[in-house]
């Protein structure tokens, strides 16, 4: 006789921020499915601990000495031959794997439930914290060079038109050259390391809103607000004062 039994299998690579009605609401899901739910956690400080009660999971501190890494929700059945499993953070590129066995005629309606409680957790800076890190990293390599060539051009510019003394080199200026290629260089390489390191730390791409964790989180909120604000700022800066040197030069 054929085993009556479907499975299919998840594998998502979006950030996610996993809070309160998420554990809920997956943990509902898989209980309707009459299944023996059980929680992992693993923790920076590589302590795995291990819930049979929702409630037990919800009061976990979550301190930062002690945060959560990754977080693993699974429910079986008839020995395992009815299951579901989701991996929040354990696994890369991919962000959430899991898998869902259970009978055909249910398959689709709970693959649907799971699947919208997964796409409630994707926050809005999602495919930014995702995106290929060469990639980001190539990109503003490439800002950076376009701006000192910009710059450079209008140094060169400002010295052609502005002076028409004769330029003397003193045995100085080979120093000077050597100074500003290192900094080049070097501006080349540390600011798309910067920005790498800002992305990290302001849009992460695993986060566990629970306990204290939820803190962490509303102040990451609020330093990509202020951030956001802070470059609007800086754009409408640097437009007015191209416009007022523009109309100088007319």
């Amino acid at each position: 006789m054929a085993d009556n039994k479907a499975s299919i299998v998840i594998e998502r690579k979006h950030a996610f921020v996993v809070d309160e009605d998420a554990v809920k609401s997956l943990w509902k899901i898989i209980s309707d499915c009459g299944m023996t739910v059980e929680a992992v956690i693993k923790c920076s400080n590589n302590i795995v601990k291990s819930y049979a009660d929702r409630g037990q999971l919800l009061k976990y501190p979550n301190a930062r000495s002690a945060r959560i890494k990754s977080l693993e929700i699974k429910g079986q059945r008839d020995s395992c031959e009815r299951s579901i499993r989701l991996n929040f953070g354990e696994n890369d590129p991919e962000t959430i794997t899991g898998s869902i066995s259970c009978d055909p005629s249910v398959l689709q309606t709970v693959e649907n439930q799971v699947s919208q409680v997964l796409e409630d957790t994707k926050p809005r800076y999602s495919l930014f914290a995702t995106f290929s890190e060469i990639g980001l990293m190539a990109i503003v390599m490439i800002a950076v060079l376009a701006l000192i060539g910009y710059l450079f051009h209008r140094f060169v510019a400002t010295t052609r038109y502005g002076t028409t003394e004769k330029i003397t080199f003193t045995g100085m200026h080979p120093a000077y050259v050597a100074l500003a290629m290192l900094g080049i260089l070097i501006a080349v390489f540390a600011i798309p390391f910067c920005v790498h390191k800002i992305r990290e730390f302001l849009f992460p791409r695993h986060v566990f809103a629970l306990g204290q964790g939820r803190r962490r989180h509303e102040f990451l909120k609020s330093c990509r607000l202020a951030a956001f604000m802070g470059t609007i700022i800086t754009f409408i800066a640097v437009l007015a004062a191209a416009v007022v040197s523009a109309h100088m030069h007319i």
